[in-house]
């Protein structure tokens, strides 16, 4: 008996081991439950492109996937715990909204949330703006530079079917900017018009250019147109035709005009001042009127050459010393000595009247000396001036000579101390 109950009590309690060990297995393997809530349900993203963001809580791994390909997710996948979800759209190229969604799921269990993504068609294009200012221009006939404000939304272009009106810049972007405008002259005598055409997309605005007439030529002559006066001081007078104002200049200051201006023709007076150097010289008067000019040539000749020095002779003691003389010339003049006792100072002119002071050496020969001072003018004419000086005291007796003449004969005693 002992044999057969102690094998029922093992296999009793092996069994009920079996039944425990099951029933602890079955408490470590607790049930799952996957319910998360994705916040916001909805997501609005500019038509531009941008990005939005989405939570939820996640028990175990997760992953997020978008319904269309300009819909961007970050991160798209996680395990779990709370997530932060970036969607992210592209620039929508339509002027259409658009819609997609974003699916937030995990597999075992099998759970997912879905969110949506809104995104605004682009906004569309306004409408072409184009504001000019000033709405016309005019010129006068001599021409212009005008400025144009141009404001417009769009790029826009400008152009002119004449050329004598030129368009800088011919283009612009859109915002503020300055057309320049540049009217030629205008050699007609009646007035001319045309137009500047702006285009900014579909839209044409034009402004109207106006021009004044040109008026009648100008015209400017003279009755004679050039005359030779002599020295002396002189006159002419000169008939001017011309139809606007003009005005008249000499080119020197020896000549002058009276009138030197006027509103037409007139009479005008050419003189010039007395010449009173030996060279001839030249000059002109000048007229001037709406571009034209005119000239009326002078000439006028030299003056008689004039060289004159006082006084023309000197005599100066042994011991040297100064003489002075002037010279009066209407030429240009140099003074020379020939001797190098003999310093001048000034040594030449230029005319007019120069007092010339002449310096004498010391004469230490026993012989009088002489010398000429010749002052020239070119080959133009030349004076001189003699010039003696006295000769040394001879301290033995007598001046100058030969010892032979010192007396009528005798002895010649030399002293020696």
């Amino acid at each position: 008996m002992i044999p057969i109950l102690k094998q029922k009590f093992f296999w009793g309690l092996l069994g009920m081991l079996l039944v425990s060990s099951a029933l602890v297995s079955c408490e470590d393997v607790p049930d799952i439950t996957v319910n998360f809530s994705v916040s916001p349900k909805e997501v609005t993203i500019p038509a531009d492109g941008g990005r939005e963001t989405v939570k939820f809580t996640s028990p175990i791994a997760w992953k997020a996937e978008p319904s269309a390909d300009w819909m961007h997710i970050n991160p798209a996948s996680g395990e779990a715990g709370e997530v932060v979800l970036t969607v992210s759209a592209d620039a929508n190229p339509s002027e259409t909204e658009r819609t997609g969604t974003v699916k937030v799921s995990v597999d075992e269990p099998e759970y997912s949330e879905t969110f949506i993504v809104i995104q605004p068609g682009k906004p569309a294009p306004p409408t072409p703006s184009l504001t000019l200012s000033p709405k016309s221009l005019s010129a006068p006939y001599a021409g212009a530079t005008l400025s144009v404000s141009v404001e417009a939304n769009y790029a826009w272009s400008a152009a002119c079917a004449d050329d004598w009106v030129t368009l800088s810049p011919a283009s612009g972007a859109a915002g503020t900017s300055t057309l320049t405008v540049t009217v030629a002259e205008s050699k007609l005598t009646s007035s001319r018009s045309t137009k500047v055409v702006f285009t900014c997309e579909s839209l044409k605005v034009e402004i109207p250019v106006q021009q004044d007439a040109a008026p009648e030529p100008a015209y400017l002559t003279l009755g004679s147109n050039q005359t030779e006066f002599d020295a002396a001081a002189g006159r002419v007078t000169v008939q001017l035709s011309a139809n606007y104002a003009w005005t008249a200049e000499a080119s020197e200051s020896w000549i002058a005009v009276s009138p030197a201006s006027g509103d037409a023709g007139a009479k005008v007076v050419i003189s010039v001042s007395e010449n009173t150097v030996v060279s001839a010289r030249e000059g002109k008067v000048v007229f001037r009127s709406e571009g034209l000019t005119a000239e009326f040539a002078v000439k006028q000749k030299g003056a008689t050459p004039v060289l004159e020095a006082s006084p023309t002779s000197a005599q100066l003691p042994a011991e040297g010393g100064e003489f002075r003389f002037t010279v009066t010339s209407n030429m240009a003049w140099t003074a020379t000595a020939g001797v190098a006792w003999i310093t001048l100072a000034p040594a030449s002119g230029d005319g007019g009247t120069v007092s010339v002071v002449g310096t004498v050496a010391a004469n230490d020969t026993y012989e009088v000396r002489t010398a000429t001072v010749t002052i020239s003018a070119g080959d133009q004419a030349s004076v001189t001036i003699a010039v003696s000086q006295e000769a040394a005291e001879n301290p033995v007796g007598g001046v100058g000579g030969d010892v032979n003449d010192w007396g009528d004969g005798g002895d010649v005693i030399f002293n020696q101390d």
